[in-house]
């Protein structure tokens, strides 16, 4: 229907692309690689493996890309690394295309990129996290599931909204909302005074040792 060629063999389908997506787990980059490697020539690789070094693919002309899930409704949050190998032409193409599917951050280095994984690649699953603790909360004290996960919902939906429509920082709309001696202030006084940002600053470093330990097992 719309003219897209497929195949079930890695070789044959890399033999008349011109872009290569690699979207595999970190730990077979390598056997991939393997197989498909002397047919990359002339083509654009880009890996979607997390912790998988750049430097990895110094013998192609690769690029190093992070998204996260919203890019399936092309809301997403897309890194960008390339290697010295990407001509401009090469890089504004690609950019140009992911843009399509969201907001993409040219960076410089794995690290860079490793730091948008923990934060953006990573941040739907905490953003669900912290909307099931504020849904089960919800339960807990009274609501119906289904009417705490729809104002949950609405809510995360909501202000996203309004900071979208506003202009303003998210602490420019803490500042509007916890009014001196209110509830908000109350609340989000304890979540400092209880370690809350020093808890989950400890989970992203928790996170990017994570990605150390596991690109260190690859190198």
């Amino acid at each position: 229907r719309f003219g897209v060629r497929t195949s079930n063999d890695n070789v044959e389908a890399v033999e008349f692309a011109d872009w290569v997506f690699i979207a595999v787990k970190p730990g077979k980059i390598k056997e991939v690689i393997g197989k498909i490697g002397d047919q990359l020539e002339n083509k654009l690789l880009i890996s979607m493996a997390a912790c998988v070094p750049i430097g990895s693919f110094d013998y192609f002309t690769a690029v190093r890309i992070m998204p996260n899930i919203p890019v399936a409704i092309n809301q997403g949050v897309i890194g960008l690394l390339i290697n010295k190998n990407v001509s401009w032409k090469e890089h504004q193409d690609l950019k140009t295309f992911l843009e399509l599917l969201g907001l993409v951050i040219d960076v410089k280095t794995d690290e860079e990129l490793d730091l948008i994984t923990i934060v953006s690649a990573c941040g739907p699953g905490i953003v669900a996290y912290l909307m099931n603790i504020i849904s089960e909360y919800s339960v807990q004290h009274g609501l119906s599931e289904y009417d705490a996960s729809r104002i949950v919902f609405q809510t995360f939906v909501g202000t996203l909204a309004h900071l979208n429509k506003t202009g303003l920082s998210a602490q420019e709309l803490i500042k509007n909302v916890a009014t001196k001696g209110g509830v908000t202030e109350t609340i989000l006084r304890f979540l400092d005074d209880s370690g809350a940002p020093s808890i989950l600053d400890s989970s992203f470093d928790a996170g990017c040792d994570r990605i150390n330990i596991v690109t260190n097992l690859l190198t």
